[in-house]
């Protein structure tokens, strides 16, 4: 599950006069049927108050939470059960809070929406294509938005080529989220397309009756999705089966040619060709690797693709199927990657992060240059970086000249000669981009939640590091305890809160800020 983090702070802060400062976190999305949590927080220092939060729809109003707060901060959250929406499907609702207490007299409102949780319905049929008198077998499932199987009951018909209704199923009840079912096509039905239409679940699917004669064997090639120019070898199997699954056995014949470049003419240069005979295996296989040094990799000459043709003759009957297949010969020698770089920036503060450069294959490549562009108010700013043995570089950019509008950062491999291997042309390393703007606060002070780059486990702890500054002018007067509040949430809503006091400005440090980690 997909979880976000949102924090908040408040600041304690002593004064003469009345201070209040509240905060309220709600999704803006409510789903039904689902619980959701609301949270309350809360500091003030004077007079007790009366606190409510109020969920307003056409149905009535749902009490959410009411406080009554006697000490300095106080910090809450309540679980409510979702109404359903007026018309079944979405309503806009107010969620309010009203504070009342002497001197005070607070309410404020924010819309949310109130929806019935999504659904989709899939069809699914054994094959796509049928001939008369053959079986229709089709499932239906229906998934929630957690992908959970609903049992909920469907309904659904069956239209022919002439759009007529010449099947239906009424309630059916899915068994274990699925539902199974089938429809027996007469021996002279109408060909064409049919569909599969549930009723309440807007989905459908079709599938064709055609008069057709099966073939009594294909021949299917199993090779990469594209060869690279620094590959050595590529592997390439081509096999034959029945329409039923069974292996063919029988004599494999392929052809591999790499034709010269379509401006050249054709008696210039001879196309490079390769062979193979080869008895299938039990399998019904014939596989070999290919070496790529019998092809060019010069493409000012060569087209940058292989073409593969390949015939299988079926042992005792001499028949034959063929096939064919292209397989792309691909320049790109690798790639460089941003990591550790957030989308936004403070202004004035340095902004960090690295490149990685990776080869085709995923391996990261050392010493290789990098060129860093920095794009900001109609600026430009280049940067060049050499990668370490990692494959990895680290920048720190000063924002002052970007004058709090946003940028974008644009890394690429710098060629080197040693990139060029004799007969090929140059290599390609795809750019990378990445986009940033400023940060917005009414204050100086902010909160960086520190990415977390593998993928958390479930049912385990995992620790989450927030850093943040907090400025003088922030702070008012001396040392003070900042109350830092932080929200869990997931595709359901909030699934966890707390806080986490800290002090900040002890006169152990006198910078004019205060900054540190949770």
């Amino acid at each position: 599950m997909r979880i976000a983090i949102l924090l908040s702070l408040l600041f304690h802060a002593a004064a003469a006069f009345h201070q209040l400062h509240y905060l309220v976190v709600i999704p803006a999305d409510l789903r039904y049927p689902s619980t959701q949590v609301a949270c309350l927080h809360i500091t003030c220092y004077e007079a007790k108050l009366q606190v409510k939060l109020v969920l307003e729809h056409s149905a009535g109003h749902n009490l959410l939470a009411q406080e009554t707060i006697q000490k300095e901060k106080t910090f809450t959250c309540a679980k409510f059960w979702v109404a359903p929406p007026a018309d079944g499907t979405e309503e806009i609702a107010t969620v309010k809070l009203i504070i009342t207490g002497q001197g005070v007299n607070i309410e404020e409102k924010k819309k949310v929406l109130i929806r019935k949780a999504s659904s989709g319905t899939f069809i699914q049929t054994d094959k796509p294509i049928y001939k008369p008198g053959q079986t229709v077998k089709f499932r239906i499932v229906t998934l929630d938005e957690d992908f959970i199987a609903l049992n909920d009951s469907i309904s659904l018909f069956l239209q022919d080529p002439n759009n007529n209704r010449i099947e239906q199923w009424l309630n059916v009840v899915p068994q274990d989220g699925i539902a199974d079912l089938s429809f027996q096509l007469s021996d002279e039905p109408l060909l064409g397309t049919y569909i599969i239409n549930v009723t309440n679940g807007e989905a459908y699917d079709s599938f064709s009756v055609e008069d057709y004669a099966l073939p009594r064997f294909e021949v299917i090639f199993e090779v990469p999705i594209k060869i690279y120019a620094l590959d050595k070898t590529f592997p390439l199997r081509v096999c034959g089966r029945y329409t039923y699954g069974k292996v063919v056995q029988g004599m494999v014949h392929v052809h591999l040619c790499q034709k010269i470049a379509v401006f050249l003419p054709s008696a210039s240069k001879p196309d490079l060709c390769q062979e193979f005979h080869s008895q299938t295996d039990k399998m019904g296989c014939f596989f070999t690797n290919v070496t790529l040094s019998s092809f060019s990799r010069d493409f000012r000459y060569y087209q940058d693709s292989i073409v593969a043709e390949a015939s299988l003759v079926e042992d005792g009957t001499e028949i034959q199927v063929n096939a064919s297949h292209k397989l792309l010969i691909s320049k790109i020698g690798g790639m460089a990657l941003f990591n550790d770089v957030n989308s936004y920036y403070h202004t004035g503060e340095m902004y960090r992060g690295k490149i990685r450069v990776i080869d085709y294959n995923g391996k990261t490549l050392k010493h290789k240059k990098v060129l860093l562009v920095v794009s900001s108010s109609e600026q430009q700013f280049q940067h060049k970086y050499i990668t370490g043995d990692a494959g990895e570089v680290s920048f720190s950019l000063n924002t002052t000249a970007w004058n709090s509008t946003s940028a974008s950062l644009e890394a690429s491999v710098l060629h080197q000669d040693l990139d060029r291997e004799p007969g090929t042309v140059d290599l390609n390393y795809q750019k990378a981009s990445h986009f940033i703007r400023p940060f917005y606060s009414t204050s100086r002070s902010f909160l960086t939640i520190v990415h977390v780059p593998e993928t958390m486990p479930c049912s385990k702890k995992q620790a989450i590091q927030v850093d943040f500054r907090i400025y003088q002018e922030d702070l008012e007067h001396g040392p003070k305890r900042v109350i830092f509040s932080y929200f869990f949430t997931g595709r359901r809503g909030i699934v966890h809160a707390g806080q986490k006091t800290v002090w900040v400005g002890l006169p152990r440090r006198w910078e004019m800020f205060g900054d540190g980690r949770l």
